[in-house]
């Protein structure tokens, strides 16, 4: 319910600002939540100026290295992220990743999602070499403090994504599998998240040649398997360049 969200945050800024004025650190809050409903929107352009606005003010108010601030630098780049300006979103990223490791040490879960923001962005740009160190250091952060959780199957499924570009299946599978053991168990099965990692996983087996286990996760509207295929789900046989089942 976005649109409402939209208008009681925008109240609740005016409010802010009339009465602790323009630069006050609850403003900058304000104006984070704001731009936050703004870029779940699609609406970028609106979304990037009050983070920029919310970051400078925490500069100002906080100090340059605030974790406030590394927050806002993470929401800015994110954006920039969004809008296809990787080159902006980069330095933002490190900024707010060494200074979460300095404040913070290496094994923390904000560092754990620096490290997969800037995973994303080497995604995002097809950088697969560069993205899957990185969601692998951020997967050991969250196998250690939250092994469950829904941020976890978050960083599984992108890394297994990544194990599929890079055309090595059989280190998709079990990573995706993973992620959608917690995603089956904790959101409806219509969730996009969900569906992101069943698509996946039957991507990952059809490319083994596993078409049993591919007919398991198959959706309305994907490819069909063929007859052949179909005869063969029992015993599934591997065709040419794919890896036979085990």
């Amino acid at each position: 319910r976005r649109p409402e969200a939209e208008a009681l945050y925008a109240r609740a800024l005016a409010i802010r600002e009339k009465s602790l004025g323009a630069e006050h650190v609850e403003v900058a809050s304000a104006l984070n939540n704001l731009a936050g409903v703004y870029r779940d929107e699609g609406k970028f352009a609106e979304a990037l100026p009050l983070f920029a606005r919310a970051l400078a003010i925490r500069e100002k108010a906080l100090g340059p290295e605030s974790l406030q601030v590394a927050a806002s630098l993470n929401n800015l780049a994110a954006t920039y992220r969004s809008m296809g300006r990787y080159a902006e979103a980069e330095p933002l990223y490190l900024r707010s990743l060494q200074m979460r490791e300095k404040a913070l040490g290496a094994e923390n879960l904000d560092v754990a999602t620096s490290l997969n923001n800037l995973a994303a962005l080497h995604d995002a740009q097809g950088e697969y070499d560069k993205a899957e160190p990185l969601y692998r250091l951020a997967l050991k952060i969250h196998d250690r403090l939250d092994p469950a959780s829904l941020e976890t199957a978050g960083v599984l499924n992108s890394l297994g994504a990544v194990y599929l570009e890079q055309h090595f299946p059989e280190r998709a599978v079990p990573v995706l599998r993973r992620a959608y053991d917690i995603r089956v168990q904790a959101l409806p099965a219509k969730h996009p998240d969900l569906l992101a990692t069943r698509h996946n996983l039957w991507a990952a087996h059809m490319t083994r040649g596993e078409f049993a286990l591919a007919e398991a996760f198959a959706e309305e509207g994907q490819v069909s398997l063929t007859e052949d295929q179909r005869r063969k789900l029992s015993i599934p046989m591997p065709t040419a360049g794919m890896t036979p089942s085990r």
